[in-house]
């Protein structure tokens, strides 16, 4: 966002009035004008993109059947009682975040 001065020398931030406007500024593409993100097939894909949500969708089932979970799941365990209380406080953390039930 560009930004001027005000009588007071103090910054003061430019108003993007129209898609048009926005256009004009560096670093704005076309698609950011027109309020969506488009598939490079032309399709929309609105407020998510459903290839790439497929594709990972399909990545993850492939992966559960592929028999390797148990040996990723022994990869990822914690090597020592430090790298085990790391884990914790941070799934804790993420956790304390999380939106509650109810």
């Amino acid at each position: 966002m560009n930004s001027s001065k005000d009588d007071r020398g103090e910054s003061k931030a430019k108003t993007v009035k129209s898609p048009t406007d926005r256009a004009s500024y560096p670093g704005v593409s076309q698609a950011d004008t027109t309020g969506g993100d488009f598939a490079s097939d032309g399709d929309v894909q609105g407020e998510g993109n459903y290839d790439a949500a497929r594709e990972y969708d399909d990545a993850q089932h492939a992966f559960a059947e592929s028999g390797r979970v148990e040996q990723a799941a022994r990869e990822a365990a914690p090597r020592s009682p430090d790298e085990q209380r790391q884990m914790e406080e941070a799934e804790r953390l993420g956790k304390s975040r999380a939106k509650k039930d109810g």
